[in-house]
């Protein structure tokens, strides 16, 4: 039914998505406290104008090279803009709004930070970027819901997918912005990867708790488990257990927890690509599965 450009769409949204998400709820943290924060949110001084330019600038390239594979997907990209100018009551035309709108908050904001325009008032970006926050985790969310709408196929229709996706995508998105950290002077970088790892670790955590959760619920189902074995033992099953949940969860949730310990950055920086790969094959997994 779908051809690889929906993988990496799906990969490419909900990371630029999840990045946009943490890089505005950073910011709006560290101008809600000031220059002299709590100790835990002490991290949020280590907030550059080049870290966020990088950060911002890989948001809005991945969101656009998402929206992108949509729309060589649909085969006609002006499909999409009718929809946009011709709305209708329907998921797709709340998750063409909603990728367009976080798609704009995040250029943006890039651009904000990449030309330091200071003549735009403070309260206009801290309202963007609270909008940034609220539509990117409508655009994680409907990474999933994409597939979820699609009722015939069994192993997509379940309420639990979007949750999955959500918290894969805050995950994958952390991930970019942790890249991003590494560039930064010492003094700053340690503060900034340390709160990261924290954030990481987290939508780690959830996203186990959801995945469980997801095979727990479509067990249940009329023919539960013929609907799960597609997944969980069919063709595909190497790429599932090995790639996405032991390369793209427990061990960077191992690391994570080492870093704790030993505080180096080259920890998370072996993290990095492990969640990134891991987070591409759990959505190539469950777009391919039912058909593999």
């Amino acid at each position: 039914m779908f051809d690889s450009s929906i993988v990496w769409y799906l990969f490419l949204g909900g990371t630029g998505a999840g990045a946009l998400s943490v890089l505005a709820g950073a910011d709006l943290l560290f101008w809600r406290h000031g220059e002299r924060p709590a100790r835990h949110l002490a991290w949020t001084t280590g907030l550059t104008r080049s870290f966020l330019a990088r950060g911002l600038a890989v948001s809005t390239m991945l969101l656009a090279l998402g929206a992108l594979c949509l729309l060589t997907d649909l085969g006609h990209p002006e499909r999409f803009f009718y929809v946009l100018v011709h709305p209708t009551a329907s998921v797709l035309t709340f998750g063409s709004y909603v990728l367009a709108g976080t798609v704009l908050c995040a250029a943006f904001l890039c651009s904000i930070a990449l030309f330091n325009l200071t003549r735009i008032p403070a309260l206009a970006i801290r309202i963007v970027e609270a909008l940034a926050i609220v539509l990117g985790f409508c655009t994680m969310a409907y990474t999933g819901v994409f597939l979820a709408d699609i009722g015939f196929v069994a192993l997509w229709g379940n309420p639990l997918l979007p949750v999955l996706f959500t918290f894969s995508s805050l995950s994958c998105g952390t991930m970019c912005v942790l890249a991003c950290a590494l560039f930064e002077a010492p003094e700053r970088k340690g503060r900034l990867v340390d709160a990261l790892v924290r954030i990481d670790a987290l939508a780690i955590v959830l996203e186990l708790v959801s995945l469980a959760a997801y095979l727990a619920y479509g067990a249940l189902l009329v023919n539960g488990s013929q609907t799960i074995g597609v997944l969980v033992s069919g063709d595909l099953r190497d790429l599932f257990w090995m790639g996405f949940v032991c390369l793209g969860m427990v061990l960077p949730l191992a690391i994570d927890a080492a870093y704790t310990r030993i505080g180096t950055a080259a920890l998370p920086a072996l993290a990095i690509p492990l969640i990134l790969i891991g987070g591409y094959l759990l959505r190539y997994c469950m777009v391919n599965a039912p058909y593999g």
